[in-house]
């Protein structure tokens, strides 16, 4: 089905950020539950070319269930539209009023399409057995874990089970369910504590205990007198780490998928050495919300170490390099907030060490970085729209980390990797000619 899908209509097409690497996913199913995977073939196609892109795309996934003797059922279909304004250089997802007013329809048996509601992008939904929604909330999965929780307690209590069989439950019943999903949604942990200790002290009463007693004896191990309840937080740090055991570097989409989101977050924060090592704390502004981010967050709070292998790292450009990020950040000048500021131009200039923007002489500014223009790259960077305010301040920090006359005072050494940059430049195979592309497609 999978396969006839992806035949019929465009599917979405991934490619990774570094490696250029370009991967299928057409949809999440599993089986019953299906999601498609949408996405415009371009950033200048107009909104009603989109539209008709998914509206063909559903069409055909529906025939395809309909020859296959199933059929869409309307009311448990919906659909969600992820689309952007900036404001003041930051993106913001458009709420449902600001959006078009569309109408998707999925093809019934009688051969009369059914209209499926639009949803706001902050409404979550069950997929899967998790509330999930495009903003990246899951607090409200949290809450619906929570309340099925403390059901589950009052039955508990209600039913007066012996001490025993109300321990079996909460061990294989009631933390397997809330704490189901842990590996794949985001939450803060402070209040994934606060959400589990008021669960933790709800059940003790039904399972014998003085509910009065400290947090500490609720989870400490049993061999220190503690009832060894679990650390959410560790739960879900486990949970994240046993997914990245199985699938990173795999061929399977999870695998995919990891390594894709690895390296937005690499060129997000713009750090060359491992970000997962850097202090959360400082560092952590220049990085969206999402899964990595999260991972980072746990690991540093419980003092979990991840080393990645040097190959999945960013790679600096020539010997004495480093990224803009790092050499920012260290000078100890500029706020967080003048960080973000600075990040956002250097992702709208394609850049990520500082040799990116230094001539071949090692120490030379080259001009064009401190134009408003955009860069180019070999490497896919995120769309920035900065302001006016964030170019001055961009200046500033290349003037600071090189010198008024924009120079470095120890220049460069040779390369170390191929520039990622695209050149209008080009060599003929025997290095006796020298070509340069003109913007009418020519060559000089």
């Amino acid at each position: 089905m999978v396969g006839a899908f992806q035949l019929l209509s465009t599917c979405l097409l991934v490619l990774r950020r570094l490696t250029r690497l370009l991967f299928a996913l057409a949809a999440i199913i599993y089986v019953d539950d299906t999601d498609l995977l949408l996405r415009a073939k371009s950033r200048e196609l107009t909104p009603d070319d989109f539209f008709a892109d998914c509206q063909q795309a559903v069409t055909d996934w529906g025939h395809i269930v309909l020859a296959t003797g199933g059929y869409l059922k309307a009311k448990k279909c919906f659909w969600y539209m992820m689309a952007w304004h900036w404001v003041k250089g930051v993106p913001v997802l458009r709420s449902l009023g600001q959006l078009p007013k569309y109408t998707l329809t999925v093809p019934q048996k009688s051969g009369v399409p059914a209209a499926v509601p639009l949803r706001c992008v902050t409404d979550a939904q069950k997929t899967l057995g998790v509330w999930s929604c495009p903003s990246g909330d899951f607090g409200y999965h949290l809450k619906q874990k929570m309340t099925d929780g403390h059901l589950w307690v009052e039955r508990l209590r209600r039913n007066k089970c012996p001490a025993a069989d109300a321990w079996l439950g909460f061990r294989y019943s009631l933390l397997p369910s809330t704490t189901y999903g842990f590996s794949a949604i985001t939450i803060d942990p402070v209040l994934l504590e606060q959400s589990f200790q008021k669960l933790y002290r709800d059940v003790l009463s039904p399972l014998r205990v003085n509910k009065n007693i400290t947090r500490f004896f609720r989870m400490a191990p049993k061999r220190v007198m503690g009832l060894g309840m679990p650390n959410p937080g560790i739960k879900m740090l486990s949970h994240k780490l046993h997914l990245l055991q199985s699938e990173w570097n795999q061929p399977t989409s999870a695998g995919n998928m990891l390594r894709q989101s690895l390296e937005i977050f690499q060129m997000e924060t713009g750090f060359s050495a491992n970000v997962l090592e850097l202090d959360y704390n400082r560092y952590s502004v220049l990085a969206t919300d999402g899964w990595w981010k999260q991972f980072w967050c746990l690991s540093q709070r419980y003092s979990v170490s991840l080393r990645l292998s040097s190959k999945f790292l960013i790679p600096l450009l020539r010997s004495g390099d480093r990224s803009m990020m790092d050499a920012i950040c260290s000078t100890d000048i500029f706020t967080p907030s003048d960080w973000i500021a600075i990040n956002r131009v250097r992702k709208y200039k394609g850049l990520h060490s500082v040799g990116d923007f230094i001539l071949c002489d090692g120490f030379t500014v080259d001009p064009w970085v401190l134009n408003r223009q955009p860069g180019t790259s070999s490497r896919v960077f995120s769309v920035e729209k900065p302001t006016r305010s964030d170019f001055q301040l961009f200046a500033s920090a290349i003037r600071l980390i090189t010198s008024e006359g924009f120079r470095l005072s120890t220049p460069l050494g040779q390369f170390v990797s191929r520039p990622h940059r695209l050149s209008p430049w080009f060599v003929t195979p025997d290095r006796s000619h020298l070509y340069k592309a003109l913007d009418d497609s020519t060559y000089l």
